[in-house]
């Protein structure tokens, strides 16, 4: 009910009979729809990210894909504010349900981490932990 402001939906989509794996629930049609809010607020991002979602380019392979991701969630992270936003996006992530990969960005690092998640670590009863430097590292050129 949210985004019918914000984008026109596909009678499949409306009628609860979306084929798995559709890549679109929308018609592409925005003309005359309102632009998504810009807030940080929970609704706003969300509304946000699913008209973005909508928009952009289908990727054509998994790193497209986290690409996409990367891109969409740019535009709903919370920057850290302590003094005016308690809250904050601490990190970012995506999964490929199809590899089983893991992709993971802490906040102030700058490169994104990917782990397999293998047969092992999802049957297992024991946790695993994975060192991750929260930290910018710059690429010096000289």
């Amino acid at each position: 009910d949210k985004l019918n402001k914000y984008m026109d939906f596909t009678p499949d989509f409306i009628n609860g009979s979306v084929p798995l794996n559709t890549p679109r629930v929308t018609t592409g049609n925005v003309s005359g729809k309102s632009i998504p809010p810009g807030s940080y607020s929970p609704g706003s991002r969300f509304v946000r990210a699913a008209y973005l979602k909508e928009r952009i380019d289908l990727p054509q392979n998994e790193s497209e894909a986290v690409d996409n991701c990367w891109h969409i969630l740019d535009s709903v992270n919370v920057p850290k504010s302590t003094a005016h936003q308690p809250t904050y996006s601490v990190y970012r992530a995506a999964v490929c349900c199809e590899s089983r990969n893991y992709y993971y960005q802490p906040y102030h690092a700058k490169s994104v981490v990917k782990i397999q998640l293998t047969d092992e670590l999802i049957h297992s009863n024991e946790v695993k932990f994975f060192p991750v430097d929260d930290k910018i590292v710059f690429n010096e050129l000289n």
